[in-house]
């Protein structure tokens, strides 16, 4: 609800992308700077008042197992061979390539690949098709979506922010004060001074 957004401003985060929408009204970004008409799902608390300057990159849905309509990949039951996995996917990009165009979140988690036969394999065969035969889709991160939406460019022009560059991490735990106590946290960069948290999120 509201407090949660207070905070995410009070922590100078810069969107929000947790918010499902209704099938029927796909959205594209937008701001806070008015109050939200986006539907709010039952037993959801949802933002009533402006967050000026605030995104919602809303969670587009899919449609799964039967027409049950589903946010994560792990709850649309599609089940079978790797081909008929990937076409699934392959599907549900051209229903929005054909229609409104709106961002597609594909919200993956560890235990669709581990539980569901056949999960990475269907995945490679879709991204296979689309990096083969689909040169205006792209993959890329939820800011780039926002950036996009902020200063959108012709396909011609559009470059994806990918970095083909491994990265390696060798975290160190650092022991930080948060009041009176210590807290442990793990990290890939130097240790900051305090504890991060609301109002200090980089721990000055």
């Amino acid at each position: 609800g509201n407090h949660t957004f207070s905070a995410y401003q009070a922590a100078y985060l810069k969107y929000d992308s947790s918010w499902p929408t209704l099938p029927s009204l796909p959205l594209f970004p937008y701001t806070l700077d008015y109050a939200t008409t986006q539907h709010c799902a039952l037993g959801s608390e949802c933002p009533n008042e402006a967050f000026p300057g605030f995104w919602i990159l809303p969670i587009n849905g899919l449609t799964g197992k039967n027409g049950k309509k589903c946010n994560v990949l792990d709850n649309c039951n599609i089940t079978g061979s790797a081909e008929k996995i990937g076409r699934w996917l392959v599907s549900e990009v051209d229903r929005v390539r054909t229609t409104t165009k709106v961002p597609l979140t594909l919200t993956v988690n560890a235990a669709w690949f581990e539980y569901t036969e056949n999960a990475l394999e269907g995945f490679r065969y879709f991204m296979d098709e689309m990096t083969t035969y689909r040169p205006d889709v792209f993959f890329v991160s939820q800011r780039q979506v926002m950036e996009w939406t902020k200063e959108p460019v012709t396909l011609d022009y559009f470059q994806t922010l990918f970095n083909k560059d491994e990265r390696s991490c060798t975290p160190t735990t650092c022991i930080l004060k948060k009041g009176n106590e210590n807290r442990l946290m793990r990290s890939c960069a130097p240790c900051p001074k305090t504890y991060p948290w609301l109002g200090n999120p980089e721990g000055n």
